[in-house]
């Protein structure tokens, strides 16, 4: 017989918050090192707690999302790219993006007139290119799966004029 006790709940309690603390830690790590590549050591680290969890995988999209939404447009790109690969590898994060798939546009293309990408101006036009890109592909390989994916891309080719 297994017993629980409230100091089993607290070693669980600790655990979870000491995960949740190297979620964060990898992303900001990831995002703020103004070099074009991610450091792929830590991006396998971070790939491996979220595959333990679907809580994990959230706690990435959050802290991937308070990234984008930096006013620096090189922090922006390399959470775009931690976006990509997990997005290209996990449907419970392709949902969360998904659910919230205005902004997560809005804060990498720069198209709302409201919105444009903060500078570095070089760093800006990489992200918009690159993000107008991968939102083509992703469109061409998940679409028929992801219906706001679909319109998210039309809203882009139609409304904003992006090829």
């Amino acid at each position: 017989t297994i017993r629980t006790s409230r100091f089993g709940d607290e070693i669980i309690a600790m655990a979870d918050l000491s995960v949740r603390q190297e979620l964060t830690y990898l992303v900001e790590e990831l995002t703020h090192t103004g070099i074009q590549s991610l450091d792929e050591g830590k991006m396998k680290a971070l790939k491996a707690l979220c595959k333990r969890s679907v809580a994990n995988v959230r706690t990435t999209y959050e802290q991937v999302m308070l990234q984008l939404a930096e006013d620096h447009s090189e922090v922006r790109l390399s959470a775009f790219q931690v976006s990509s690969e997990l997005f290209e590898r996990s449907h419970a994060f392709r949902e969360l993006l998904l659910s919230d798939f205005h902004e997560f546009i809005k804060l990498v293309t720069g198209t709302e007139i409201d919105s444009p990408l903060p500078p570095p101006k070089a760093a800006a036009a990489q992200l918009r290119e690159k993000s107008l890109f991968t939102i083509k592909s992703w469109r061409e390989k998940f679409g028929e799966g992801y219906p706001k994916l679909v319109l998210g891309y039309n809203h882009l080719k139609l409304n904003k004029k992006v090829n």
